[in-house]
C-alpha cells in the first residue's frame, strides 16, 4: 500500500529550510501531492522577498518532486460544504486553507499541516497530521525574512540599510538606494 500526503504550505516551508523531520516525513511518503493554491502562496512569498532567485529556484525543484492539485467542481463543492459548516459553528478558517482542507476531502489524502484550525474541518479524510504547533512571529513580514533570506542576504540587508528602509526592502515597497539587486 502507498503512502500519499497532501502538503500544506506550513509544512512545505520547514521542509524548504530543510527541516530534518519534516524532509524525513517527506521522503518516507510514495508520493506527495501540493495544491495549487499552496504553489500560489510559495510564489507569493518568493516574489515579495527583495531577493526571491534563490527561493524561487527552490520552489521550482519542489514542483518536480510533487504531483500539483487543481481545482474542480467536486473540490468547490467540498469548499462550500466545509466553510458552511464551520460557520454554522461560529468557527473560520483561512479561505486558501478551506480550499486546501476541500481537497484533502475529495482525494482522501491526509493533510500534512501546521495550522491547529484543519482539526476542525469536518470530515476532513483520512486523519490530518499537524506536525508542530506553529512558532512564528505575529510579525509576518520578520516571518518571511526568517524563513527566506539566506543568512548573507539577511546581513546584507541588515549592513546597508537602517531598519525603516530595511523593512521596506522586504515588504517589496521600496529599496534601499545603494543596494545591488542580490542577484
Amino acid at each position: 500500500m502507498s503512502r500519499s500526503l497532501l502538503l500544506d504550505t506550513s509544512a512545505v516551508i520547514p521542509h524548504l529550510r530543510r527541516e530534518e523531520a519534516v524532509t524525513r516525513l517527506f521522503d518516507s511518503a510514495d508520493y506527495l501531492y501540493l495544491p495549487i493554491i499552496a504553489l500560489g502562496e510559495l510564489f507569493h512569498g518568493a516574489w515579495r522577498l527583495p531577493f526571491p532567485k534563490n527561493q524561487l529556484e527552490k520552489i521550482h525543484t519542489l514542483q518536480k518532486a510533487v504531483i500539483v492539485l487543481g481545482l474542480g467542481t467536486e473540490t468547490a463543492d467540498h469548499f462550500g460544504q466545509i466553510t458552511a459548516h464551520l460557520r454554522v459553528e461560529g468557527r473560520t478558517i483561512p479561505t486558501n486553507d478551506a480550499w486546501i482542507a476541500a481537497l484533502a476531502r475529495e482525494y482522501r489524502l491526509p493533510l500534512v499541516a501546521e495550522d491547529e484550525h484543519f482539526s476542525w474541518v469536518p470530515d476532513p479524510g483520512p486523519r490530518a497530521l499537524v506536525i508542530r504547533q506553529p512558532a512564528f512571529p505575529t510579525d509576518v513580514q520578520t516571518f518571511a525574512t526568517e524563513i527566506y533570506l539566506r543568512p548573507d542576504e539577511r546581513a546584507y540587508l541588515s549592513k546597508r540599510c537602517c531598519t525603516r528602509q530595511r523593512n521596506e526592502a522586504v515588504r517589496g515597497l521600496s529599496k534601499c538606494g545603494n543596494m545591488e539587486s542580490g542577484e
